[in-house]
């Protein structure tokens, strides 16, 4: 039996009405749109080109970098996307140089905001109670960014 290995490319990554997607090139997104557009107008779906935006992803290599293209623009439903260098998408903060700083930071920020309304909301009981009903919040994983953190 021959095995075939092949590598595939996933240009869309969808969550409901929420799509991202995904190119190696410039030319590459320009056609992934084309057909986003042809489908929308077979469908009657309606693109709201207001909250679409471009983040490219630059290489990391600092020579590559010097010659890549900077001023790329997309248009969906007659309108030229914005170019962003990070945007939130489900929660989570993409950048264009893949890194989770911005995310990180994010997720920290709202974490002491938590716990900040767990101290607030019950501020009469004893420090010990506190810290019991704060791991029983985060250990549900409903509410808490860090969930096993505590």
């Amino acid at each position: 039996m021959d095995v075939i290995l092949a590598t595939m490319f996933v240009g869309v990554l969808a969550y409901a009405d929420d799509l991202v997607l995904l190119a190696p090139t410039p030319h590459a997104l320009r056609s992934i749109l084309q057909r986003c557009e042809e489908y929308a107008k077979e469908y009657n779906v309606l693109v709201n080109a207001d909250k679409s935006e471009c983040t490219i992803s630059r290489p990391g290599e600092v020579a590559y970098r010097a010659n890549f293209v900077h001023n790329i623009s997309f248009i969906i439903s007659d309108n030229v996307t914005e170019n962003d260098e990070s945007w939130p998408h489900l929660g989570h903060i993409i950048t264009n140089n893949g890194s989770d700083k911005l995310d990180i930071m994010s997720l920290g920020s709202n974490f002491i905001g938590q716990v900040n309304n767990v101290i607030c909301w019950f501020n009469k009981l004893d420090c010990c109670t506190k810290t019991r009903l704060l791991k029983s919040y985060c250990s549900t994983f409903y509410g808490c960014e860090l969930g096993y953190g505590i």
